[in-house]
């Protein structure tokens, strides 16, 4: 069982990021929060991300606005 947590977790550690404008791209950054967009199984992450957050995080406020969620611990 070990060998399907580290598969999933390799799947979400060491991304990098950037932003694009026409030609011009900024600097890779290192994003250590989220679900990779654009992945095969983005959709299913997110769905299992923000569908049982709530039951999950207690004394915590929670914000969350379309496809962005934000915690703030109590």
């Amino acid at each position: 069982m070990e060998y399907k947590v580290n598969w999933f977790e390799s799947y979400l550690r060491d991304r990098l990021q950037f932003v694009q404008n026409s030609e011009k791209k900024s600097n890779y950054l290192e994003t250590e929060t989220g679900i990779p967009q654009g992945g095969a199984l983005s959709g299913v992450f997110f769905t299992i991300f923000l569908n049982d957050m709530p039951q999950c995080c207690v004394n915590t406020e929670m914000y969350q606005y379309a496809d962005d969620t934000n915690t703030v611990k109590d």
